[in-house]
């Protein structure tokens, strides 16, 4: 048997066809695992129990300018199919082979801070954020910890971005077992969610910077 094949710590890996997805595999190859692509939550695939050291789901969504108001419902049911539904079944599949020490990192995007347009995918993003947490919490007595990387929406399914090399190494940072962090969501989107905020305020004119500068002072 060789020793250094069973000393080499498996990574299953969902949506490595995906964007970031190929850098993400690459960077866990770097960082020592075997990466082992998983499809369609195929459980047999999968090593004995104990063995997987992390488990990596990547679901970038692409980017929708769709009203609220022309959202059917074939569009809502897919959204929460891919985004929340698949990640769901994968964890219950792949969570009995993992032990304490194990780490879960999904890779999604940004949708719970919202968007214009595309609200089903901003609802079907909030909900993975909140079971991020959720795992985190029931899964902690078992010494898992469970993260996620919220990215900025991708413009078409391509191989990878400019930022895959940094989300890439956000995955590697949260799927080390020295980070003692579980239960977060890490903003990876090159501040876009704070250029959405910053357009969101309100203009302040000459008459209004006095009328606050005089409220200031009391008047």
């Amino acid at each position: 048997m060789n020793t250094e094949q069973v000393n080499t710590p498996t990574a299953v890996m969902v949506g490595g066809s995906l964007c970031h997805g190929a850098a993400i595999a690459a960077r866990l190859e770097h960082d020592g695992y075997a990466v082992l692509p998983l499809q369609g939550g195929d459980a047999t695939v999968l090593p004995a129990d104990g063995a997987v050291a992390l488990l990596v789901i990547n679901t970038p969504v692409m980017r929708s300018g769709l009203r609220f108001a022309d959202i059917g419902d074939a569009d809502f049911d897919a959204a929460v199919q891919d985004q929340l539904f698949d990640t769901v079944t994968t964890i219950q599949a792949v969570l009995p082979r993992m032990g304490a020490g194990a780490r879960i990192v999904l890779v999604g995007a940004r949708g719970h801070l919202g968007a214009w347009g595309g609200a089903h995918h901003m609802a079907a993003s909030a909900a993975v954020v909140a079971l991020v947490r959720s795992l985190a919490l029931e899964l902690a007595p078992q010494g898992i910890r469970v993260n996620m990387v919220a990215a900025d929406f991708v413009e078409l399914d391509t191989p990878g971005t400019p930022a895959s090399a940094a989300i890439a190494r956000a995955v590697s940072y949260l799927g080390d077992t020295d980070t003692g962090v579980s239960g977060e969501t890490l903003l990876m989107d090159g501040n876009a969610g704070l250029r959405m905020s910053e357009s969101r305020k309100p203009r302040t004119g000459p008459r209004d910077a006095t009328a606050d500068a005089a409220q200031s002072r009391g008047l």
